[in-house]
Parts: structure tokens; sequence; C-alpha cells
């Protein structure tokens, strides 16, 4: 279990509070920018500081309260209208609803208790100074100052993102890219057609714009052509230097500007953030997983047993959503904060691993085979015994070091195989 220490259990008690002091409201998003994270919360967007500390809160993503019924201005009272035409105040005859129907407005009004839906927030996109929202009516600016709508009014958004220098949304089925000419300025092109609902947006160092879906994954370059890049349903993207790491249904794949590269198998997540590094990625979903290559994942032991839904990093330290509840993973006593990202940094990690066995029986396979023709039929059986060969752990060694090792071994094969198939492709005129 997560291990909360007294400023996760404040933040906890800043939300709680922030939403209004009832029943406890589940966390759906989280992103993290330079000095400020930012969360959705039922229907509101709060800023908070690198200890927890509620910076802001967008109120007017709140649904505001509904306000008692009044007659509207201009309305003749119903029974001061029955008087007139004749009729008894409590008359229900049908002469009485026709001279009430003779004095009613030509158009219907909006009744005064009937609140204007709030704008619900999908998605964030933080940069340097603030945070970029989409929500189900336009696009909104939050900063420490609240939040104001910028552009797309009545636009039903569900993603965004930003590289600092333009600002892409999108809704079902139209993508929106904006040049960002000055603070909370955006001029759009026109809109460019989708064929799904995008996931999740990204921007590469090119300029060019990473749409994530079921479809697979979708380019849009900076002058408008289309390329799909990877023909695999993808869920998130992740972009940390010049590399976007995009997370598919069957694996962990690497966009460079120039090719995609698959790197790894897939571990149990569903959001990755940048870590903050130059390059290096934390992931949620079945625990909390970190790398600095993409290649070589390693679980962060504080995570274990949690059901991840969303994951940031602010000032190096990983805050988690588990449970629909916001908070700091701890770091392991007499490591800086930010050793959660090096795999090296997790000695506990090795207790966990699988240890060699301690017998030198050989190990036997048996396989049977039968095939069936028209024309004949074979049945073929097979013994396979293997034997182990090496030094065999002492009485009293650790066994767990072997399979630390072995696991070594493995990141460093696979992140050899990946500078190879890089090489082959530079090498290819």
């Amino acid at each position: 279990m997560i291990r909360i220490s007294r400023i996760a259990h404040g933040v906890l008690a800043c939300l709680l509070l922030a939403s209004g002091g009832g029943p406890a409201v589940a966390t759906q998003k989280l992103a993290a920018g330079r000095d400020a994270m930012y969360a959705i919360r039922g229907g509101d967007v709060l800023m908070l500081d690198e200890r927890g500390a509620l910076l802001a809160r967008c109120a007017r993503f709140s649904a505001s309260p509904k306000l008692d019924r009044h007659p509207p201005i201009g309305m003749p009272d119903p029974s001061e209208t029955l008087r007139l035409a004749g009729l008894p105040d409590d008359d229900s005859t049908l002469a009485a609803e026709e001279a009430l129907e003779d004095e009613a407005p030509s158009r219907p009004r909006r009744q005064a208790g009937d609140a204007a839906p709030a704008p619900l927030p999908r998605a964030l996109a933080p940069d340097d100074d603030g945070v970029w929202i989409a929500t189900s009516e336009g696009l909104y600016r939050g900063g420490t100052a609240g939040c104001r709508r910028i552009a797309l009014p009545g636009r039903d958004l569900v993603a965004v993102a930003t590289d600092g220098t333009a600002v892409v949304t999108a809704t079902r089925g139209w993508l929106f890219r904006g040049r960002l000419e000055a603070p909370e300025s955006l001029t759009f092109g026109p809109p460019i057609a989708l064929a799904g609902m995008p996931r999740a947006l990204a921007v590469d160092r090119q300029g060019g714009v990473l749409i994530a879906g079921d479809g697979g994954l979708l380019r849009v370059g900076a002058e408008g052509e289309t390329a799909l890049l990877l023909d695999r349903p993808t869920e998130a993207l992740a972009a940390c230097g010049p590399t976007v790491l995009v997370l598919s249904d069957d694996g962990v794949v690497l966009w460079d500007g120039r090719s995609v590269t698959r790197v790894a198998a897939r571990p149990p997540v569903k959001d990755v953030s940048c870590s903050g590094s130059p390059q290096g990625w934390v992931a949620g979903g079945v625990g909390v997983w970190s790398s600095m290559d993409a290649v070589a994942w390693t679980e962060h032991p504080e995570g274990l047993g949690l059901d991840v839904s969303a994951v940031a990093v602010l000032a190096g330290v990983p805050w988690v959503v588990a449970g629909g509840e916001l908070a700091p993973l701890q770091p392991q006593p007499g490591l800086p904060s930010a050793a959660w990202a090096d795999p090296e940094a997790f000695p506990a990690r090795r207790d966990r691993t699988r240890a060699p066995p301690a017998w030198r029986l050989p190990l036997v396979t048996a396989s049977l085979l039968v095939d069936l023709t028209p024309l004949r039929r074979t049945v073929t059986g097979m013994v396979l015994f293997t034997f182990p060969w090496g030094r065999a752990p002492g009485h009293g060694a650790d066994a767990s070091e072997v399979a630390w090792q072995e696991l070594q071994r493995d990141a460093a094969l696979s992140r050899a195989q990946v500078a190879l198939s890089q090489a082959e492709r530079e090498a290819v005129p």
C-alpha cells in the first residue's frame, strides 16, 4: 500500500474542502508542469504546488447552484389573468386553459431555476506558465489567476497537447492546430478531419502532431500531410525531450522524429508521463513502473498492489491517483528524491525477483504429436532432458542476486538490439 505522509493527508483534506466539503470526488486526470501540478477532480481543475498545497481552483467548472423559481418579469400572474377573463382564479376548465394560453408569451422563456450546464474538463496540457484545458465547451487557459475560455467555444474537446509554441486539440472527428503567437493568443488554421476519436495527442520536435487512437498512431506533419506510423491500437503518449513514447496494445514504441521502434513488451500500465529528466518515463497501472530508456522497466516498490489510473512527476517526486485519491509516493530512506527513476536505485526490487533453483536435477519435457490425414496416421512422441550446467548457489548464498544479474543482462541485450536496429536503418540509403 502507499505510505501516505502528512503532506498527502493535507492534500486530500484540501481537495475535499475545495470540492465543497461533501462526499469525496474521485480524481480523474493528472499532469505536471514546471512548477505546479494540475488535476481534474469531478468538475473542477485544481492547481497544486510541489508540496501538494492548493494554489488555485477553477471554480468556473463547478455546476452553478439552482436558483429559486420566480415568475419571469413581464409574465402576468395566472390568477390575475383568470380574474380579468371573468373566471374563478382556481378554474381548471378548458376556457381557463385557453385564457392562459392567450396571455402566454410567443417564445418560451428559460426558467430561472435551470442553470446553464458547467463546462466539463476532459484533458490537460501544462506548459511553463499554466495549463491548457480541453472542455466540453471549448479550449480554456488555467493558472493561479483562474481559468478563462480562449478559443473554440461550443466545441466538445476530448484531448489537448502543447510544446510551448503550438497548441493542438481535437474533438471526436476534428483536429485543431493553433500557433501560440503571444501568451493566451492562438491563431488556428483549417481543421483536419479525423477518422476516429483520438485518445491522446502529442507534439514532436519537428512540429508534427501524433494522434493515438483505436485505428493506430497517426502523424499530421507541419504542412498538413498525414502518415500512419503504427497500425496497432494505441492508448497513451508521453513526449520527453526529442522522443515520444507510445503505449500500444502489444508493446512500448518510441518515435524519434524519423521512425517508430518497438523497444519492449508493455508493462501492465495505462498512463505514462515524462519523468522530467532529459529522457525517462514513469507509468501507472497495476503498480508504478519507471524506465530511463523505455527498454528496461522497474516496478516502484511503494506502488506494489495499487490500481493507478493517473501518474505525474513534479520536482522529482511521482504523484499517483489510486482509487480516486491523489498522493505522492515516498522515496526509500537514504535515496535522493529522483532516484526512483533509476532501475539501479532499488535494492528492494531484488527481493521480488525470481530465484534460481538450488537443486541440480534435470528438467524433463515430454510432448506427443498426432498427425491425422485421409492417407495416413502418424503419432510422434518426444522426451527432452535438460541438464543445468554451472556452479549451483551454495548454502546461504543470495539467490536473488543471480536473478538480478539476469535482469541486468536481459536489459543490456535489449538495448543492444535497439541500437543495432537503429544503425541498420541509418545505413540504408
